[in-house]
């Protein structure tokens, strides 16, 4: 058996790839991304056959920018410790700690006993039809000795046999369970090989770092992996979109249009609050990413309001300011419409005289208003505590349009965070401290180069608005008829070729490996 080793960057093998993409198994497992709602961008090409041999890979049809998502998996695709943990196979797990959970490679070992499990039930599997496309799988352990000797390598030899003694020991392992549970595995269909496929699968098709466990994307897996190659992220809808606790938002950095929810430009969002976008032009040098002004303008609405909390933010920590003099970001209900434009062109000019209004201050740190009449209602949330009132403001705004159902404050009644508070009944004090909270930890989103490891305990099995990302990397632009990679970590050649049976043929800081052919 001839082994190929290297992955290079070749040709598109335009006839291997029309008999690929007609194998009834192939357009099965196409049918079954789009009925899960897998995402994959128009820009790319998938199933297609690259050089002489015909491996199949995924193929840029267009240029693909830096930090762009091209391949969306929602939750319920993948296979996840969490997923075999909550399985059929659960009780089974507990009941072996040895194995599943004080073992030092207990998430690898949980996988291959639920891949087992799954494979054994044929078509009654829900990766039924994935699993059919994997087909064999090679690795290192299936070199033949003379393969190997040509190597001339005793570190990869090394290697190899620690390999093969860990597989023969978890396979003695994997069997006795499997003996004890026929319920769950028929002993007809119990085998090494079945074992040995697993394994296999496992070792050279899972995900881990930067996740909240090891796991396995259909779709995901099959781009070819490479030294410059596409990265990947697990990301929730829900984190997208509002607040959740060590939730950190990938919308700041990623392009997300793949996903519908990032991808809608009804009338609301087109028009999207013109003085917000006023504000946010006139004041976009306090934003922590620089934008243009044609980027904030096609920004969606609730983009554009996190936008003014940053910037409140930056004005709360003016060194020497008071912070009820501050000039903020003021906003009503009246400001979301959809008018003709020059309904809009006239309530812009009346919302820049209130704006006017609001603006001076006298010398004593307190808001003059020219007339009464002019007075607009704005929220100043204050950070307090159960046992004493702090005149520290939170780095947060909310005004009726961007928070429903809170209580307005009026400007002219405001002389102290404190005297503000005293005059709160008890259920808006227990809204307002809600909302404090809430709003001092808005921020930890968009701090994420200031963080070493993602933490996940707001992933959850069940929850389907959450997807995993492949995505282009910051300084990866991939050109039109190019094929796409994953980047699989900074793995030397010769580990990369004793466990996933791959090494890399671009190398530059890696362990460069000469195969013989």
């Amino acid at each position: 058996m001839e082994q190929k080793a290297h992955i290079v960057e070749i040709s598109v093998n335009e006839e291997a790839t029309k008999l690929h993409q007609s194998q009834p198994a192939v357009q099965r497992f196409q049918q079954w991304l789009v009925e899960n709602n897998v995402r994959i961008s128009p820009k790319i090409r998938y199933p297609v056959c690259f050089g002489q041999e015909g491996y199949t890979g995924v193929l840029a049809v267009e240029a693909i920018e830096p930090n762009e998502a091209i391949i969306a998996i929602p939750n319920h695709v993948l296979i996840t410790v969490s997923r075999a943990q909550t399985s059929e196979l659960a009780e089974i797990i507990i009941k072996n700690p040895d194995a599943f959970e004080e073992h030092y490679d207990k998430e690898f070992n949980t996988l291959v006993l639920f891949i087992i499990f799954e494979k054994m039930k044929e078509e009654k599997s829900f990766w039924h039809i994935y699993f059919d496309i994997v087909g064999q799988i090679y690795t290192l352990s299936d070199w033949s000795d003379a393969e190997i000797e040509e190597l001339d390598s005793p570190a990869i030899l090394k290697d190899l046999e620690e390999i093969r003694k860990e597989n023969h020991d978890l396979w003695l392992r994997m069997k006795m369970i499997m003996d004890e549970n026929p319920n769950l595995f028929p002993p007809e269909k119990v085998s090494y090989e079945i074992f040995r496929w697993a394994s296999a699968f496992v070792m050279t098709r899972s995900f881990g770092w930067g996740l909240p466990g090891s796991l396995i994307s259909p779709l995901a897996d099959l781009l070819n992996h490479n030294n410059d190659g596409c990265t990947n992220f697990l990301i929730s809808i829900k984190g997208e979109q509002s607040y959740i606790p060590d939730y950190r938002r990938k919308k700041d950095k990623l392009d997300l249009t793949i996903l519908p929810e990032f991808n809608k430009r009804t009338k609301e969002n087109e028009l999207s609050y013109d003085v917000v976008t006023r504000y946010l032009i006139k004041n976009k040098e306090k934003l922590r990413k620089p934008m243009s002004d044609e980027e904030i303008r096609a920004l969606f609405k609730e983009e554009k309001q996190q936008l003014v909390k940053e910037i409140n933010a930056k004005l709360i920590d003016t060194p020497g300011k008071q912070v009820w003099t501050l000039n903020y970001f003021l906003s009503s209900d009246s400001e979301d419409n959809d008018t003709e434009e020059e309904e809009e062109e006239g309530e812009e000019e009346e919302e820049e005289k209130k704006e006017d209004n609001l603006k001076e201050t006298n010398r004593n740190g307190k808001l003059e208003q020219k007339d009464e009449s002019t007075v607009i209602d704005q929220q100043k949330i204050f950070q307090v505590d159960d046992d004493d009132y702090k005149d520290e403001i939170v780095k947060q705004e909310f005004s009726s349009s961007f928070g429903k159902g809170v209580t307005t404050v009026s400007l002219s009644t405001i002389q102290s965070p404190k005297e503000y508070f005293d005059t709160m009944g008890p259920i808006e004090r227990q809204q307002l401290r809600e909302i404090s909270t809430t709003a001092k930890n808005t921020n930890k989103n968009t701090t994420d180069e200031e963080e070493d490891d993602e933490k996940f305990p707001w992933y959850n099995t069940l929850d389907d608005q959450i997807y995993f990302l492949v995505a282009t990397h910051a300084d990866q632009k991939v050109e039109k008829n190019q094929q796409l990679f994953y980047f699989y970590g900074s793995r030397t050649n010769k580990y990369l070729l004793s466990w996933y049976g791959f090494c890399y043929s671009n190398t530059v800081s890696y362990t460069h490996l000469t195969l013989p052919t």
